[in-house]
């Protein structure tokens, strides 16, 4: 299915959806934002209609207090077998807005998470936007589409065998 959103088409999938919740849901299990209406916390998808530049807000309460921003790539492949983990220059761009304006919304000594996350064949890899480091190329598509607006642009892929780099990966549950 594709979604304008913006200047910019969206050619997300229902499967990519679900890849995209399964990732978040296990990030909030990792780190205990238990994901139920009777509980603390939850997250709410940000949907294809809502025009939002990331997939994700974890909220502390009902009041929608931000806890947190998470932005999802979908990676084919294991991590391990994964040399670099790319994310686009754009996406990196309007995680940052989200953190600038949910910032300005919070007090002082509340910090919201602004979190990358590669949704992968055996589990996730994730690093908070802070610690984003890589390199940056243009990267083109080998089959750009027509409607595909986005389909070359720069793209910052981090190294997994960089010790210095503070992303962290967790393979998912025997099921």
């Amino acid at each position: 299915m594709i979604t304008k959103v913006g200047m910019e088409n969206k050619f997300e999938s229902s499967g990519d959806r679900n890849r995209q919740e399964r990732a978040i849901q296990f990030y909030c299990n990792i780190h205990n934002y238990l994901v139920d209406p009777l509980l603390k916390y939850k997250f709410e998808m940000t949907t294809k209609d809502d025009n939002e530049s990331v997939d994700a807000h974890i909220y502390l309460d009902e009041s929608k207090s931000p806890v947190a921003c998470i932005e999802v790539k979908g990676v084919k492949g294991e991590y391990k077998s994964r040399e670099k983990l790319p994310i686009s220059v754009r996406k990196l761009q309007h995680l940052q807005q989200h953190q600038i304006i949910f910032h300005r919304q919070m007090p002082s000594e509340i910090t919201i998470k602004t979190i990358v996350i590669w949704a992968l064949d055996d589990g996730i890899a994730y690093v908070d936007l802070n610690d984003i480091v890589g390199t940056m190329k243009y990267f083109t598509m080998k089959n750009p589409r027509d409607t595909g607006f986005w389909d070359a642009e720069f793209v910052v892929n981090m190294d997994t065998s960089n010790e210095n780099i503070k992303i962290k990966y967790f393979k998912f549950f025997a099921e």
